[in-house]
């Protein structure tokens, strides 16, 4: 048998994190993401990556609601990524994803935009979990 205490305190740990990165993200004075015509800055993983260089973007759904993008990438890049952020939950460098959830912007509106300019610059464009959105 194990024992619940573990998972909870764990759980709790986890739940506390993400909490505490959602309120930093907040707080800050300057955008935490920004989408552009060349490319997708994101100022909490200290990387910019150009729409030249996803060979692909996946439309994410956890539970039937649209989690994040996913960026597969042409060549590997070098990203501060947080554990405990919302839609990054990966480890490879050859991806990237994009939270589009607890932001400013409607998450659907953001995640049509970052499928239009990955689609404009030569990228795929799929969704897994949930319905394609129309671009």
């Amino acid at each position: 048998a194990v024992s619940g205490l573990p998972c909870g305190l764990f759980l709790t740990a986890f739940g506390s994190a993400t909490a505490w990165n959602c309120l930093k993200d907040a707080m800050r004075p300057d955008p935490v993401l920004i989408v552009r015509e060349n490319g997708i800055e994101d100022r909490c993983a200290e990387v910019v990556v150009p729409w030249s260089e996803v060979a692909q973007a996946r439309i994410v759904y956890a539970r039937g609601t649209l989690n994040h993008v996913r960026l597969d990438l042409r060549t590997p890049i070098s990203a501060r990524q947080n554990p405990f952020r919302f839609g990054q939950w990966h480890t490879r460098p050859d991806v990237f994803c994009v939270p589009v959830v607890l932001l400013d912007l409607e998450p659907h509106a953001l995640a049509k935009v970052v499928a239009a300019l990955v689609k404009a610059h030569g990228g795929k464009v799929t969704a897994r979990g949930g319905p394609m959105l129309p671009i």
